[in-house]
């Protein structure tokens, strides 16, 4: 539908009007192109039912419209898929609208889409919007959808500008994205109450001075805003508020990680005589922000009593509880007084952030436990040097002569080697190491011990053999070193 062109459905009497359903691959409205329903009198409007897998709206003025101007109601406005399990993308840009409103005494038709694949909206004007300007009630505006895109000043909106109560926002999504003052908002500039807005979601990032909020400015109750996601994200003045003139205003968030940066917001403000400021809600596994990045949390009333914020919190890192705000990243509750300051709860079961560090040791382990005490002379202690092959010979032992290497290499080309020789040899080998062996244990089972003094001489045997000796009373020496029969055997 192009060029000012129109598809429309409307009653000026009594009459009900008539309903519209397309059903297409594409539908698509720019320059103006509009699908209309409409009621002038007491009738009633019309439905419009759009079935397609791919919805594009381009350029101011273009949509599609449910509305009454008069007793009668607006109709409902449905966009979803052509069968199960289609993909659906709709698509606004450049000022184009999707509406279901009133401004008579006629009741606002709900408008509702689902969009398995997503909602896009882009730029200033691009608009889904339900609401009252009169004295009849706004509809109810649900989307569902995969990704919702909000961006470049683009808007979701539930709204009440008469006296009639403005509907309730709900947003079912995996992703919600709002970016360069894109928002989601439920406002009442009248009498009437403001709607309340509800978001799902798995993601919601808000960043670039996008927001997220519910607001009264005029007398009636700002409206609550509860936010169910597994991560919330605000960076570079991203906010949810709830700014009020009228009363109202709370915020209930339930995440598992909340981020604030780069002067992000959650606040409850509160303007006007006996006018408090609304409640906030958190419960979360981690709140966290960066100190000195002025990203705050604040339930404040400029001209009466602040509101009350409560955090449910395993850790809580980077934001603190003051009095008043400072230019660091705070958590306050002002009143126009600080009599009429409002409750800072704050509930951590993990990390407090504000109990320091705690000093640790600069000694992790006592070093003179890891140092061996020696041996103490004269107590029949020892100390054992093993190197390569078993104990060193004691003082005592007698030195064998009969110095041996076994190869232990496994050699490609086969020794030619005496059998017969070498088992002889062998015997011999443990015949004498027998020998000396018994004669040994018998020698030092006698031996006492004795503590090892320096040597100061020497002493030459009859068969020349010089042993180094101590000035102490000895007797003779008789056969010092016990020579092994292998030794004489080679004399």
């Amino acid at each position: 539908v192009l060029n000012n062109a129109q598809l429309s459905a409307a009653t000026s009497g009594d009459g009900n009007a008539g309903n519209i359903t397309v059903s297409a691959d594409t539908v698509g409205m720019s320059s103006g192109g509009q699908l209309l329903t409409t009621t002038f009198s007491s009738g009633n409007a019309g439905n419009i039912n759009v079935k397609t897998p791919d919805l594009q709206l381009s350029g101011a003025t273009s949509g599609l419209f449910a509305q009454t101007t008069s007793t009668g109601d607006a109709g409902n406005l449905t966009i979803q898929p052509q069968g199960n399990g289609q993909s659906v993308r709709v698509n606004l840009q450049d000022g184009a609208q999707i509406s279901a409103s009133t401004s008579g005494s006629g009741r606002g038709g709900a408008l509702t889409i689902a969009a398995p694949e997503s909602i896009t909206l882009t730029g200033n004007g691009s608009v889904i919007a339900a609401g009252t300007g009169g004295s009849g009630e706004g509809g109810n505006l649900n989307l569902r959808t995969g990704t919702l895109n909000v961006q470049n000043q683009a808007e979701v909106t539930v709204s009440s500008s008469g006296t009639g109560t403005a509907g309730s926002l709900f947003v079912d999504a995996n992703q919600i994205y709002l970016d360069n003052q894109g928002s989601i908002r439920a406002d009442t500039t009248g009498g009437g109450e403001g709607g309340n807005l509800n978001l799902r979601t798995g993601t919601l990032n808000i960043q670039n001075q996008a927001e997220v909020t519910v607001s009264s400015s005029g007398t009636g109750t700002a409206g609550s805003l509860f936010v169910d996601a597994n991560q919330i994200y605000l960076d570079n003045q991203g906010s949810i508020r709830a700014d009020t003139t009228g009363g109202g205003g709370n915020i209930n968030l339930r995440s598992s990680l909340i981020l604030l940066r780069r002067g992000s917001n959650i606040t409850t403000n509160a303007t006007g005589a006996n006018v408090p400021g609304g409640n906030i809600t958190i419960n979360t596994q981690f709140l966290i922000a960066v100190p000195t990045e002025d990203s705050n949390i604040s339930a404040n009333s400029e001209d009466f009593r602040g509101g009350n914020v409560r955090i449910n919190a395993f850790s809580v890192f980077g934001i603190q509880p003051r009095p008043v705000p400072t230019p660091l990243s705070d958590i306050t509750a002002t009143g126009a007084t600080s009599a009429l300051s409002g409750t800072l709860t704050i509930i951590t079961a993990g990390i407090d952030p504000t109990s320091g560090l705690v000093e640790l040791p600069t000694e992790l382990v006592d070093p003179s436990r890891l140092i061996a005490q020696d041996c103490p002379a004269n107590h029949g202690n020892s100390f054992v040097i093993t190197g390569r092959g078993g104990l060193p010979p004691t003082p005592e032992q007698q030195l064998d002569d009969d110095a041996e290497w076994s190869d232990r290499r496994r050699l490609v080309v086969e020794q030619q080697t005496n059998e017969e020789s070498e088992v002889r040899s062998q015997k011999q080998r443990t015949q004498r190491h027998g020998l000396f062996n018994s004669k040994f244990k018998t020698q030092n089972s006698k031996l006492l011990p004795t503590p090892i003094v320096e040597a100061t001489g020497w002493q030459v045997t009859p068969t020349g053999e010089v042993f180094l000796v101590a000035n102490t009373p000895s007797p003779p020496v008789q056969n010092p070193l016990n020579q092994s029969v292998a030794c004489r055997g080679r004399q």
